[in-house]
């Protein structure tokens, strides 16, 4: 990984280090995880997550990059969203205390 923080990295610095492969997409994605269960604690910034279902994208991004198929500009690199509705989707938590 050289010099690359994970935890800090611009998702175009993270695109880029996946695509010249001093990451995997499954590495990058671990690393956003673990950024989260350190620190959600104090921020309380996630109501839910959805780290199974992260890491089985992100082997996805792997095979595809293994089997040389095209990929999208942010191809593998992880995101995190924030809901601003009262839908649920799949079970999913869902939340209306921001203001959007």
């Amino acid at each position: 990984m050289g010099d690359l923080d994970l935890a800090t990295a611009s998702a175009v610095r993270t695109a880029h280090a996946i695509r010249d492969r001093e990451v995997s997409p499954t590495e990058a994605t671990q690393a956003a995880i673990e950024r989260v269960e350190r620190l959600n604690p104090q921020l309380n910034a996630f109501v839910y997550t959805a780290f199974d279902e992260a890491l089985e994208r992100a082997t996805e991004a792997d095979a595809a990059m293994a089997s040389g198929a095209e990929l999208g500009l942010l191809h593998g690199v992880p995101t995190r969203s924030r809901t601003c509705s009262t839908s649920s989707r799949a079970g999913r938590q869902r939340s209306a205390a921001s203001r959007c």
